[in-house]
């Protein structure tokens, strides 16, 4: 679990807190600031056994909440994406069943694009990957012309950018042929599957909206001693 820096980042916050409170109410005491007496004693122990609860609920529910996350990313957005890329692949295979250099070309041109846009997926997922490696690296393994590279550097790295591309030449190389407007629809289904693959991915490794977990150790930690206050 601690493998995780997040995991490691909020376990220490808690220790930390946790060693800052108890060095205050010692100190406060020591200099004869903060009398501690029996009672006091005993809303303090209330307070720190409530937190110590809440801190462990919490921490499990962190852990169990970060695998179904793992999971339902796996399976599903992944997943998602790859499905709907194979069968983007076993269409064009079905629907330009050609040997020739220029049907070969494109075929290749679909896959090139259909990992390019996976790899700056992944690169947008990296905190540690910047825009400018992550389209070098694709560069660099044949996913994308130094041009094609440019361009999505233009549209600030987006991986959904080779996507819209595939729009354009299916419907390119689809006019005209028999059944072209069902088959212009059932491939953008596809592509648009692709597209929602990634971005639920990069909805889900998104750390907006998820509250620090310190800050709700300490607002339930201060709403404890408030309510005691009052008893």
């Amino acid at each position: 679990m601690f493998s995780d820096a997040f995991v490691l980042l909020q376990t220490l916050f808690i220790m930390i807190m946790v060693a800052v409170v108890a060095v205050t109410f010692t100190v406060l005491h020591k200099v004869n600031v903060l009398v501690v007496d029996a009672n006091l004693v005993g809303q303090s122990a209330s307070i720190f056994d409530y937190f110590g609860n809440l801190s462990g609920f919490l921490f499990g529910f962190f852990v169990f909440d970060q695998l179904a996350a793992y999971t339902n990313l796996k399976n599903n957005y992944l997943g998602g994406y790859w499905g709907a890329f194979s069968e983007t692949l076993f269409l064009t295979s079905v629907w330009f069943p050609g040997d020739d250099r220029a049907t070969k070309e494109f075929k290749t041109t679909i896959v090139r694009w259909g990992l390019a846009a996976y790899t700056l997926m992944c690169g947008s997922a990296d905190p540690d990957t910047s825009e400018a490696d992550c389209t070098a690296h694709c560069v660099n393994r044949g996913l994308l012309t130094t041009e094609e590279a440019e361009l999505v550097t233009q549209m600030g790295g987006a991986a959904t950018v080779p996507l819209l591309w595939m729009f354009d030449v299916f419907e390119t190389n689809l006019a005209g042929k028999p059944g072209d407007a069902f088959k212009v629809f059932k491939i953008e289904d596809k592509i648009l599957g692709m597209r929602v693959g990634i971005s639920s991915v990069l909805t889900q490794v998104s750390s907006f909206g998820l509250t620090p977990l310190p800050l709700i150790h300490m607002m339930s930690a201060l709403v404890k001693i408030v309510s005691l206050s009052f008893e």
